[in-house]
């Protein structure tokens, strides 16, 4: 009885992927190779011409990428922690506490920016949505025109900044 081989790999052997852990773990291709048993003549051969194994090795590249990427995201709740912590603290320096603010409002715009919510009008000024939804007892919503004379719909406009002053002297 004659068995043939087929063209596609369901799979790679073991060695293959304990080579393909060993590359993403190990700085060179010898470490790589030395660490998960095999020659580094063969490693390099499936790094040049194995397809399957070049395939699962950018896969596992793609996906040691983007689990780098997510680090920072994952770190910046830490990041604005600590500068809320100096920038509340009364005894740093006020230089120190005013860059950390600086910091602090310069990620929250950007992310404003960047998510669209940010509205900037000819005037300078800029406004973010603000959230719709039941009010205080007592508190009159907005008129359907924000402080432009604009008409809005349904979504209100608040100053980004109410303590700005306008042009004219007085608070918007």
């Amino acid at each position: 009885m004659t068995t043939t081989r087929s063209r596609k790999r369901p799979q790679m052997a073991g060695r293959q992927t304990r080579a393909l852990s060993a590359l993403l773990s190990h700085h060179t291709v010898v470490a790589a190779a030395r660490a998960a048993g095999v020659g580094e003549r063969t490693l390099r051969r499936w790094l040049a011409s194995d397809a399957a194994f070049q395939a699962e090795y950018r896969a596992a590249l793609r996906d040691l990428a983007s689990q780098i990427a997510l680090r920072p995201v994952v770190a910046s709740e830490t990041a604005l922690d600590v500068l809320t912590a100096v920038m509340e603290d009364p005894g740093t320096p006020a230089s120190v506490r005013v860059a950390a603010a600086g910091k602090v409002i310069d990620a929250a715009l950007r992310i404003i920016e960047k998510d669209g919510t940010l509205n900037a009008h000819a005037d300078g000024a800029a406004t973010v949505p603000a959230i719709t939804g039941e009010l205080s007892p007592g508190v009159e919503p907005p008129s359907e025109a924000d402080a432009h004379g604009t008409d809005t719909g349904a979504v209100h406009q608040l100053p980004l900044n109410p303590l700005r002053r306008s042009r004219a002297g007085g608070a918007e």
